[in-house]
């Protein structure tokens, strides 16, 4: 199982992002919830735009991808999917150049344009 981890989604599968952060019975306690199941982690999925012009959102989605790299060593993970983003056309720009995605709600008015 590819577990989501952040960037255009939160985490929701992994509620205890944080503690098992910090806490190795934290995860532990969330790497047993899987052995119980018989299902294996094969990897975390953090796909974003790192990249968006818009800082707010590039920064989030960058840290995503930090925050990830961090978890998936913890949970002894070697693969985080990601996305390199896209950035804006121009100096000053506030979304992407080029969207690749009609399922980014995000994007919608920029497809429209």
């Amino acid at each position: 199982m590819e577990l989501n981890s952040g960037g255009f989604l939160p985490p929701v599968h992994i509620p205890t992002f944080d503690d098992i952060l910090a806490s190795d019975a934290a995860r532990d306690d969330f790497l047993a919830l899987f052995e119980a199941s018989g299902v294996s982690i094969t990897g975390l999925n953090c796909n974003g735009n790192p990249l968006h012009p818009n800082k707010v959102i590039g920064d989030k989605h960058a840290e995503d991808i930090r925050r990830s790299i961090r978890l998936a060593t913890r949970l002894g993970q070697n693969r985080v999917v990601t996305m390199s983003g896209l950035p804006g056309g121009e100096s000053g720009a506030t979304r992407p150049s080029w969207i690749v995605n009609a399922w980014n709600s995000a994007a919608l008015d920029v497809l429209d344009h």
